[in-house]
């Protein structure tokens, strides 16, 4: 009874910690994407040209539009001249704080009342090289929902962009410290080959909050050997990710821990872990960093006579090298 009585009690702090922080960051608007195209094929470069020809048929319909995919983290800016003060919140709601980007705007001719949605030039390698460029931090404006206490989050997207070029196309922010998305590609699929990090579809007619978001990203495979399996700490019987190395100087060397595991998969990894040892594998991943590490590494799998597979019979461990 004590026991229960316990867990109740932490329950509701819980809740009313949930409910303080919904009060302290009210109008937190982060939208999820929706899907991620991909594709079936068996190599990097022909799931490449299936993504292409799907990007096509986007486009043929008319309803869709595109932009390239800003590399960073999900933020929302909020303007307060009254207080003096700008609030940048990730998409969990936590402040985050930049007081240089924050000057900045309080700087700038951005109306009080005004929230935009950017993408933060932080977290990521090419974010920071691209901060590192600028000597300053930076953002891009993906949207906006309120401007100078107009709340337009339920206007067409197309309206929005509109409204959102007019305004701060012709306000001081629009510099390489606040800048709007690059404009919309006319060419899905040739916008796709060129942009290093892919790029994200959007309905014309969608409101900020239900609108539908389809990411096109690169995606590029890695063959490696399987060389370890890490358990999972809620579900020991079953892998949480398995380590994958290559062949560096004649010595087999770690490379990466791939994820993405279905579930009988990651249930025989664990209980038949000598079929899989030292075998060679497929590692999708979007990219490598300047460490030579694979940025989103997930494991490829495919079905074969209704099992999940994941081992290449037809290469050599020792063609695996980096």
């Amino acid at each position: 009874m004590k026991r229960a009585l316990t867990i109740v009690k932490r329950m509701l702090a819980l809740l009313f910690a949930a409910h303080e922080a919904a009060k302290a960051a009210p109008g937190v608007a982060y939208v999820p994407f929706t899907a991620e195209l991909d594709s079936c094929r068996d190599t990097a470069a022909e799931r490449e040209a299936d993504k292409c020809g799907q990007l096509a048929r986007f486009e043929a319909s008319g309803e869709w539009v595109a932009e390239s995919k800003a590399d960073g983290n999900w933020g929302e800016i909020k303007v307060r001249r009254t207080s003096d003060e700008v609030v940048i919140r990730t998409r969990t709601g936590r402040r985050k704080r930049i007081p240089e980007l924050e000057r900045h705007i309080l700087d700038s001719d951005i109306p009080d009342h005004t929230m935009l949605i950017v993408e933060l030039g932080c977290g990521t390698q090419t974010a920071q090289d691209e901060r590192r460029r600028l000597g300053h931090p930076f953002c891009d404006v993906l949207d906006v929902v309120r401007w100078d206490g107009h709340d337009i989050a339920g206007r067409p997207r197309d309206e929005r962009r509109a409204f959102l070029l007019e305004r701060l196309g012709s306000a001081e922010a629009l510099t390489d410290w606040i800048r709007p998305i690059r404009e919309y590609r006319e060419k899905f699929a040739a916008a796709y080959r060129a942009e290093d990090e892919g790029i994200v579809l959007k309905r014309r007619t969608g409101t900020y909050f239900d609108a539908e978001q389809i990411k096109a990203k690169h995606v590029f495979d890695a063959d490696l050997v399987a060389m370890n399996v890490v358990r999972s700490e809620k579900h020991p019987g079953r892998a949480a990710s398995i380590v994958c190395g290559a062949f560096k100087a004649g010595e087999l060397v770690q490379v990466v821990k791939a994820c993405g595991l279905p579930r009988d998969l990651a249930e025989d990894l664990v209980a038949n872990w000598g079929h899989y040892a030292g075998a060679v594998v497929t590692v999708e991943h979007s990219g490598r960093t300047r460490g030579g590490s694979l940025r989103h590494p997930r494991l490829r799998t495919w079905l074969a006579a209704n099992d999940t597979q994941c081992v290449r019979t037809d290469k050599r461990p020792e063609e695996c090298t980096v």
